[in-house]
């Protein structure tokens, strides 16, 4: 028999399938996107205690050739000296404070916004302003 003229046949998709693609898809992506945003956060806290262990390592054997002391080493020594290497375009180093009984370490990632510090007391990274511990 031949085609009749209200038969649709293989020619496409009616809107009501193509709304339940689109509420599929929706879905799929409301599930998704909270769990990307939150591992992308996790990302920017790892790459920034990372860096900060990295400068904490070269920090150590700085003191080393400047007889044990901490003062005067500057984030521009490690990189030339000791070889720290750290991504310059994701965070913003600094060496908050140092003397001879230790030193204060912060990064500021860039994308994220927030600063972690590493106090050479703890020999860990934190969010704890250590921005006066050794002046």
């Amino acid at each position: 028999m031949g085609a009749h003229v209200g038969d649709r046949g293989d020619a496409g998709f009616s809107l009501v399938e193509l709304l339940v693609v689109v509420v599929i898809i929706s879905l799929l992506a409301a599930i998704a996107v909270p769990v990307f945003i939150t591992q992308r956060e996790r990302a920017y806290v790892a790459q920034s205690e990372t860096s900060l262990k990295n400068a904490s390592t070269a920090m150590e054997a700085a003191a080393i050739d400047n007889d044990g002391v901490y003062t005067g080493i500057t984030v521009e020594d490690l990189v030339r000296d000791e070889g720290l290497k750290y991504s310059r375009s994701v965070v913003i180093m600094t060496i908050e404070s140092a003397n001879e009984q230790g030193y204060c370490i912060s990064v500021l990632h860039r994308t994220s916004g927030e600063t972690y510090y590493w106090d050479s007391a703890d020999g860990r990274p934190s969010t704890d302003n250590c921005r006066d511990e050794y002046r």
